[in-house]
């Protein structure tokens, strides 16, 4: 695994950063032509903590009826058609994230070879019957993890017991690489989850879990 990560270039950054590619979207569309989801991207996300890997995406526009997603080599890896009153009302916005197994049960490699990089075709059918088309780039190249510290102090590699559930999410450009916790969110001696997600042009996106404690 060490070998493999040595390669990923490194994007030095302490917070998400979102550069999500998005289709331009278009309102309405002649008998023969096709519109575009408004978002369709395609994803990989890199657990360095746990080590594991998993595909995501996000798809958004106009209502649709049918949904299908194709690889590089046109194979159909999701179809999805609505039925009964779902299909009346339609949907929007989908977003789901495959199961993520350790690189113990499915290497990198194999991985990457189940999902090629190239155009990633995401297709769809309108209430109205009007047919949705975007094109997802899906390459293979994963930011390196970030180093994270906590006032100057490396986190540890893991946790001994489980921290608090204190949610605070906050999406910061390449430029910043540290913040301030707001005074006051939460009590002195207490322990949390951080969770920093660096993420490059394509959305692919690399995560390290840690935790630290509020200073007494």
């Amino acid at each position: 695994m060490k070998k493999h990560l040595k390669k990923l270039p490194y994007i030095p950054t302490a917070a998400t950063v979102l550069l999500l590619a998005a289709a331009s979207p278009v309102s309405s569309a002649g008998d023969d032509e096709e519109i575009p989801f408004s978002v369709a991207n395609v994803f990989f996300e890199l657990n360095n903590t746990d080590g594991d890997l998993g595909i995501h995406a996000l798809i958004d526009g106009q209502p649709w009826k049918r949904l299908k997603i194709e690889d590089t080599r046109e194979r159909k890896m999701l179809n999805i058609r609505l039925t009964e009153r779902l299909k009346q009302q339609g949907l929007t916005e989908l977003f789901f994230e495959s199961a993520e197994p350790t690189f113990d049960e499915l290497a990198p490699e194999e991985f990457f070879s189940r999902f090629p990089e190239g155009e990633y075709e995401v297709e769809g059918v309108t209430l109205e019957g009007v047919e949705m088309e975007s094109m997802s780039i899906v390459t293979h190249l994963m930011p390196a993890p970030p180093n994270v510290s906590v006032s100057g102090m490396p986190v540890p590699d893991d946790c001994d017991e489980d921290p608090d559930p204190l949610k605070f999410s906050i999406d910061l450009p390449p430029s910043v690489t540290s913040l301030q916790l707001p005074t006051g969110l939460a009590d002195p001696g207490e322990e949390f989850k951080v969770e920093v997600l660096v993420r490059e042009e394509s959305g692919n996106q690399t995560a390290t879990e840690s935790c630290f404690q509020i200073a007494e």
